[in-house]
């Protein structure tokens, strides 16, 4: 050769070669789309590999989606609701290891109430 290198692209063919590629955007899917795609990948026996494949998806893309649906479920807002806390202990003896000391009990939404039974499980050695 003569110094140059020979490529076998013409300015030509290098344009319409430009030409036909596309640029991709991002896809856009409505609220129906995505609870299709969601039903589809809730299915029994179903995984989400299949789901993402099946409708042209990533599986991360599915994962957010159902994050999204749960937190939207549960309200996306983070809810503190009011405590009270004494503001002095009563005195009390030192429990014996195994001995139950108290029950905490917390109020849920919907009547709801979780009752925790409190026991002292060890014994320190040390008179406090």
């Amino acid at each position: 050769m003569n110094g140059t290198e020979s490529t076998a692209v013409t300015p030509g063919r290098d344009r319409g070669a430009l030409a036909s590629l596309t640029v991709k955007r991002r896809r856009r899917f409505g609220v129906e789309q995505k609870r299709e795609i969601l039903r589809a990948a809730s299915e029994p026996g179903t995984t989400v590999s299949e789901v993402s494949r099946r409708f042209g998806v990533t599986r991360s893309l599915i994962h957010n989606w159902r994050r999204q649906e749960a937190a939207s479920l549960l309200g996306a807002t983070v809810r503190f609701a009011p405590v009270a806390v004494a503001s002095e202990l009563p005195a009390v003896e030192k429990p014996q290891a195994g001995r139950r000391v108290g029950v905490i009990e917390i109020e849920l939404d919907g009547g709801v109430r979780l009752r925790v039974d409190v026991c002292w499980k060890y014994q320190t050695g040390v008179d406090n």
